[in-house]
């Protein structure tokens, strides 16, 4: 048997393979096909504030080289996702690092807090923090585009989320 035991700063996982967010939803999709547990953790789509429909259809074109997709982060908002998503990862033994975005820094770290209070949090490794995502109270600049912006948004994450919680801004 081979040691594959990862260490990502203070995350510590039994193996390297993650999904990637979004890719498996939340993870029950995945399931079927094998226990999600397996993983070294179960990277969650992206979840913020409020429930989201996502952009309409169509979703995916078909180009010569592949595909193009603009899903618009669909989800169920962060107290579905803690009370159904989360617990349902508790439940079969996965470890979430858990997918995070907000429409303002402020959105962020309430996303943060929501997350750190719910009865699953012990299935979080850690938090990935979409700075990818458009910043409306800055005119729709991505936070990610702006180093302050971004610094402003992981701060906020980092005070509203236990301190042995890692934090990776995507």
């Amino acid at each position: 048997m081979v040691d594959m035991t990862t260490t990502l700063g203070p995350m510590e996982l039994p193996n390297p393979v993650m999904t990637a967010s979004g890719c498996a939803a939340n993870g029950q999709e995945l399931h079927r096909f094998f226990p999600v547990s397996e993983l070294g953790a179960f990277v969650t789509k992206t979840v913020m504030a409020q429930p989201r429909s996502g952009r309409g259809t169509p979703r995916m074109a078909e180009t010569a080289s592949g595909m193009l997709n603009s899903i618009g982060l669909q989800g169920p908002g962060i107290d579905v996702f803690v009370e159904k998503d989360l617990a349902w990862l508790q439940s079969v033994g996965a470890r979430a690092l858990v997918s995070i975005a907000g429409n303002t820094a402020e959105e962020f770290g309430d996303v943060a807090e929501r997350l750190a209070s719910s009865a699953a949090y012990g299935a979080v490794v850690g938090v990935e923090v979409d700075i990818s995502w458009p910043n409306v109270a800055n005119r729709g600049l991505v936070f990610a585009g702006d180093a302050r912006s971004a610094e402003r948004v992981v701060a906020l994450v980092r005070e509203r989320l236990p301190a042995q919680t890692p934090i990776f801004a995507k």
